[in-house]
């Protein structure tokens, strides 16, 4: 990746989690802090050094928030189990990372691929939204 597109996809995280804490309830009390939450929770057992670059974890992020959590709490309701859903998130994001990351910070690229490969493994695919 270009360095010049960094800050952008870093920016773009404070304003999404800042946009998020400032009442970004999604639906049936789920918000979407609490998401990005359970990403951050999935991906942070890289210990110190970065497992995803920014635009890998901007990517987790919406991927969860839009594709997962939004139209699972849309569409179920109140007979989601939000613990159950943001610790599948939660899980699927740090299964998605581990087989992301190479010799450093994994891109979304990395992230799409490894989401290709991981997806029979999936908690999170048992939702049946996109098969």
């Amino acid at each position: 990746m270009d360095p010049r597109y960094e800050p952008y996809f870093r920016n773009r995280i404070q304003q999404i989690r800042r946009e998020g804490s400032a009442g970004g309830a999604l639906q049936s009390g789920l918000s979407s802090e609490q998401v990005f939450d359970a990403v951050e929770e999935g991906t942070g057992r890289h210990g110190t050094s970065p497992a995803l670059r920014p635009d890998g974890e901007l990517l987790l992020y919406l991927a969860f928030t839009e594709l997962v959590a939004r139209p699972v709490a849309t569409v179920r309701g109140r007979e989601v189990n939000l613990s159950d859903l943001l610790s599948a998130i939660s899980s699927d994001a740090g299964l998605i990372t581990d087989r992301a990351v190479g010799g450093g910070p994994a891109s979304a690229h990395d992230v799409i691929n490894a989401t290709a490969r991981s997806w029979s493994r999936l908690r999170t695919a048992g939702w049946d939204l996109w098969d």
